[in-house]
């Protein structure tokens, strides 16, 4: 179906045919019965069967582009219904049973104009019809005649209009709503972009915390431990190396391609190593299977936050014991991680001064897992991290 103007006419497309049969069985009917029945004047019955002819060219000629080219003009529509009622006006007034072309005359009106506009239009024309058969028409045909012809095709055309009009609004309607989710499928692909490079810039940010800024604050470190003025230029190069290698692995933005635990076990012998240089002994309590499977992605993310509460424990807790504990469930792995430092009041704790800790709930949410920490003043901090497998 192809609307037209306002999208309050319709053409019934890629049914010609249907179109075609409709108007061949009418004017089939209309030149046979007219020729069983002929006007008393052999002019006039020339007449009617050429008019009834000309209905057909017309049909033809005007029509068949609409019905296999629609809405390449809308007025085309008009112009052939037009000219069939002209025609129908002149035959029905020569013969009155060149009244048979005014089927697809009113299928053609109904079909074309809304169903407040089509009721009257058809009326109309079946009135003039039925006027000319009765007045200037031979034979003549009685007002009962008409009325018994004319008002039983109205109704039943009537229901058919209904139903069509029905028909085309459940159309309309579907195409409305497909063109609505048209918009809306472009809009969420647009908006899933959006959301993907603000992840990637979060998560690139997350790189470079976790790792360059983080070799870059062990250099700071050194220099400023260095209480004779000497600097030691060989760990300071080393850290710089690290720091270097570390930029070039966020520059090629590669994932771990290790899928088990066993490069987790490799950061917790770091972390407790590193841990132990500052004084802090760290307890692993259970430790899954180095085979145990796990993607990538979450891989990379239980490493760089092991990374990052090492450095936390170091810079700000104060600690002299950690525990770190793998706790397996089904479909997830949990990790905690506790302290018996100084802690800290998370209600007013400065953004800024704990990037780290917002950097590592990202990182988990980005993986589908749920970060969460717990910490009170001379107490200790707890870090929980659950993880989906």
């Amino acid at each position: 179906m192809r609307w037209f103007g306002r999208g309050e006419q319709i053409v019934p497309g890629g049914g010609q045919w249907v179109w075609s049969l409709l108007f061949l069985g009418s004017f089939a009917a209309a030149v046979i019965m007219t020729l069983v029945y002929p006007s008393p004047s052999g002019a006039r019955q020339v007449g009617a069967v050429g008019m009834e002819l000309v209905a057909a060219l017309d049909w033809f000629a005007i029509g068949q582009p609409i019905f296999a080219q629609l809405g390449r003009s809308k007025t085309r529509p008009w112009l052939l219904i037009i000219s069939q009622i002209v025609i129908l006006a002149t035959s029905s007034s020569l013969n009155p049973n060149a009244g048979y072309l005014l089927m697809p005359v009113s299928a053609l009106v109904y079909a074309t104009m809304p169903l407040p506009a089509s009721l009257p239009a058809v009326a109309g024309i079946e009135g003039m019809v039925g006027i000319l058969s009765h007045t200037l028409a031979r034979p003549t045909v009685p007002y009962i005649v008409i009325a018994d012809w004319f008002v039983p095709t109205f109704v039943a055309g009537s229901f058919v209009a209904v139903f069509i009009s029905r028909l085309l609004e459940q159309q309309a309607n579907l195409s409305k709503s497909l063109e609505e989710l048209r918009k809306t499928q472009g809009r969420l692909s647009e908006l899933y972009r959006q959301i993907g490079e603000n992840n990637e810039r979060e998560r690139l940010a997350a790189r470079i915390h976790e790792t360059i800024a983080q070799q870059l604050i062990g250099i700071v470190l050194i220099a400023r431990g260095a209480k004779d003025g000497s600097i030691d230029a060989e760990l300071i190069e080393e850290a710089a190396q690290t720091a270097l290698e570390a930029a070039r692995a966020v520059i090629r933005e590669g994932q771990l391609p290790t899928t088990t635990l066993a490069s987790v076990a490799d950061e917790v012998e770091l972390l407790k190593d590193k841990l132990h240089s500052s004084g802090v002994n760290l307890i692993v309590e259970r430790f899954p299977s180095t085979e145990f499977l796990l993607d990538a992605s979450t891989t990379e993310c239980m490493t760089l936050i092991l990374r990052e509460v090492g450095n936390n424990i170091i810079r700000h807790s104060r600690a002299h014991t950690a525990r770190l504990d793998f706790i397996e469930e089904e479909g997830s792995l949990i990790v905690v991680v506790e302290d018996d430092g100084v802690g800290f009041d998370a209600a007013v704790t400065d953004g800024r001064e704990h990037f780290g800790l917002e950097l590592m709930r990202r990182r988990v949410e980005q993986v589908f897992g749920d970060f969460s920490i717990e910490s009170n003043l001379e107490v200790g901090t707890r870090i929980q991290v659950r993880l989906p497998l």
